[in-house]
């Protein structure tokens, strides 16, 4: 009996050490495919690794440079996912290369500059059915394609695209993140996204091919993804449904935003557009409604701040219906307030800021003058003190915090009662302490 137990104990005390070192594998440009994938012995390719990795595996991937298709060709789980990491931040070049995983789930992309990928090839494409896949941290550039430089598509879920630099790409029509097909709750977050040849981030959606649904859009800073042909826009959710846009800041385009829905019988809806910010753009900060007779409807634009482009909004051929514009600051002394192609249906458009050279002002609980920005050439569009656009706004159900984090409502004018302000920064007055 005492045998056995010490048997017994000595089998989980080696699965418990096997367990503790096992998993951790090593590719270098230097190293060779016949060898092990130990920090001495290292992998050459990063196929290689994805070849022989297993759930709860990490490849770490040296600095220099690869050339090659990498299909990812294994799952992990929740508890063990399957890691792609570059040992040294974008110093691991992917050239002419790229990313590709179908139906695989639990995997993680992260840390690797991906460049120069050519034909109808995404720098990074994930596709099929899956889920919990992340692309973090990576850096892609130079990318000359059909295809867009991330993508993401088929029927995957619950991923995320975090932290990437996706910037001077050419894509043809195709954009620089891509969200599209029956992806459902994904996030979109901390990208930077500029100087590409077309729209920066794209959520789109086609009756026959599927919509994403359940999105986030977040904290991504997009500028300069411009187009000649005809227009791009910084962020463009496109026939998708129930995607929250939030928390964005947005230039140097065509259009800032585009909440629009290409196909003509096709309709968008349930989308949220709140607390972001776009500046400079040359045509709109933001577009709403079908550019060829698609349906846009029961959307909430609320709490953004449009300034110096254009125009602030601008409605498409089909102006969608029965949508909430409300708490926006539209800043346009040299341009116009709104565009319409044609007229919204039971589109309530109330309790916004204008300060604008032409156009219409709607809503009669709208302010028309200065919402007085704490520092406008610094691009810095909290309120003054003495702004008229402090807790005069409209209350929304999930209003909860501003641009930076701050609490929604709160009572900026000392009356003892607390409506949101106007605009996408809640002012609160700073306690005064006499000093004696």
């Amino acid at each position: 009996m005492n045998r056995f137990i010490q048997s017994l104990s000595w089998l989980i005390l080696s699965c418990l050490s096997v367990t503790a070192v096992a998993g951790e594998y090593y590719v270098s440009p230097s190293g060779n495919d016949s060898a092990v994938g130990s920090k001495l012995r290292p992998w050459q390719t990063i196929q290689k690794a994805a070849n022989e990795l297993g759930p709860g595996d990490t490849a770490h991937i040296s600095a220099g440079r690869y050339s090659e298709h990498v299909n990812i060709n294994v799952s992990g789980t929740a508890a063990r996912p399957v890691v792609f990491k570059a040992i040294e931040n974008r110093k691991t070049v992917l050239d002419s290369g790229s990313f590709f995983a179908r139906n695989q789930s639990h995997f993680r992309i992260e840390g690797f500059r991906i460049q120069n990928t050519s034909g109808n090839r995404a720098a990074i494409e994930i596709t099929g059915d899956g889920g919990f896949g992340d692309i973090v941290g990576n850096e892609v550039t130079g990318v000359h394609s059909t295809a867009a430089a991330i993508r993401v598509g088929g029927t995957m879920h619950d991923f995320t695209i975090e932290g990437n630099h996706v910037h001077h790409n050419n894509t043809g029509n195709q954009e620089a993140i891509r969200v599209h097909e029956r992806t459902r709750d994904f996030n979109v977050t901390n990208n930077e996204v500029n100087d590409n040849s077309n729209i920066g981030i794209d959520i789109v959606g086609w009756a026959q091919y599927g919509k994403p649904t359940n999105g986030l859009v977040s904290h991504n800073v997009a500028r300069n993804n411009s187009t000649l042909a005809p227009w791009a826009a910084n962020i463009y959710v496109d026939g998708a449904n129930n995607i929250t846009v939030e928390f964005n800041v947005v230039s140097g385009s065509e259009y800032g935003f585009q909440l629009g829905c290409e196909p003509a019988t096709d309709e968008s809806s349930e989308n949220i557009l709140r607390y972001n910010i776009a500046y400079g753009n040359t045509e709109y900060g933001l577009g709403i409604g079908g550019c060829t007779g698609g349906d846009v409807h029961h959307c909430q634009i609320y709490n953004n701040v449009f300034v110096n482009n254009q125009r602030a909004i601008g409605f498409n051929k089909n102006a969608g219906h029965d949508n909430l514009i409300v708490n926006n600051i539209l800043y346009e002394p040299s341009g116009q307030s709104f565009n319409f192609l044609s007229q919204p249906r039971n589109t309530i458009i109330d309790f916004n800021c204008y300060f604008v050279r032409y156009g219409s002002t709607p809503g009669r609980n709208s302010v028309i003058g200065n919402p007085l920005f704490e520092n406008l050439p610094a691009i810095k569009f909290s309120l003054k003190e003495v702004s008229p656009c402090i807790d005069v706004g409209h209350t929304v159900e999930g209003q909860l915090i501003d641009f930076v984090g701050s609490s929604v409502p709160v009572d900026g004018n000392s009356d003892g009662q607390s409506f949101p302000d106007i605009g996408a920064f809640e002012f609160a007055p700073t306690t005064r302490v006499k000093v004696r």
